[in-house]
């Protein structure tokens, strides 16, 4: 079976931490998947429509139906629908994003000498996933024991590459990039820094959120949404002034939050060290200031 393939006991622990039956859980499951399965192939679509001969935009459309494709795993998994190493197949486009994120908005490699970087990187990364595929369909000792060599130290590769790559992208909205160009890289940007910025929110929570994996996928919605806008280059709304009021709404919702939980931390104090008892007029109080 596939290594992040869900298993009976999963589903069961998962199941109770929701509070549902097993019924309600898969409906829940298969609901919110398929929501998320065909936003991304909508996008897709939207794009193929108005590729034309652009490719940049057709590698676009074909990188979101693989993540539609991915999202909904688990029922393609538990029903059977494909065999095992069919479906797994899928995982070797992994380093296509890789080289989406470094070659966006254009295609074009920015500067030219860092392909000579980024090339090794991809063939190293594709010959990992490689790895990982031969593993799934035929679970050799040598083969896992290799896998879990080399694991680590790729993973922090690709992390130095994600940092070449934002390098790279920096240079390129500098000194090459039309205003269209960086119109385009700051919707990109502004939702993959929300999906960061959310999902590590979401993973501080841990285990008190049950619904962790869904909120993770629905963060990832900033995404598809951000890339929609990008590629199709709609102006229905400036990105300037959507990332500038985010900014001023965010900072304003972060200082109301600090200002209502220091005003029921500071007056619960006020009222334990009046009455020796805590009391809930400080809640009160703090929402009439808020």
């Amino acid at each position: 079976q596939a290594i992040n393939s869900p298993t009976n006991e999963t589903v069961q622990r998962n199941a109770q931490a929701h509070e549902f039956s097993l019924a309600q859980y898969a409906v829940e499951q298969i609901v919110f998947h398929s929501g998320i399965t065909l936003l991304c192939l909508f996008v897709a679509g939207m794009i193929m429509f108005r590729a034309r001969w652009n490719w940049f935009a057709w590698f676009t459309a074909f990188l979101l139906t693989f993540i539609a494709e991915y999202a909904f795993f688990n029922e393609i998994f538990v029903a059977q629908l494909l065999s095992i190493w069919v479906y797994e197949v899928g995982s070797l486009f992994w380093p296509l994003v890789l080289l989406y994120i470094y070659l966006f908005p254009n295609g074009n490699p920015t500067p030219r000498w860092s392909l000579w970087v980024m090339a090794p990187v991809i063939v190293i990364h594709l010959a990992v996933q490689v790895l990982g595929f031969l593993i799934v369909i035929n679970r050799s000792s040598p083969s896992q024991i290799l896998f879990d060599i080399v694991l680590g130290p790729i993973q922090g590769l690709i992390s130095l590459a994600f940092l070449f790559i934002l390098g790279c992208q920096i240079y390129r909205y500098s000194r090459v990039s039309t205003r269209e160009e960086k119109q385009q890289t700051k919707w990109f940007l502004m939702g993959l820094l929300f999906f960061i910025l959310l999902s590590s929110v979401s993973e501080l929570l841990g285990d008190r959120n049950p619904y962790q994996a869904e909120i993770s996928l629905l963060i990832f919605i900033f995404v598809p949404i951000s890339v929609a806008f990008a590629i199709l280059r709609y102006r229905l709304w400036d990105i300037d002034l959507v990332i500038r009021r985010t900014l001023q709404y965010g900072l304003l919702s972060l200082v109301l939050g600090l200002v209502y939980f220091g005003g029921v931390t500071l007056l619960q104090q006020v009222f334990t060290s009046l009455t020796g008892q805590q009391s809930p007029l400080a809640v009160v109080l703090s929402t009439l200031v808020i």
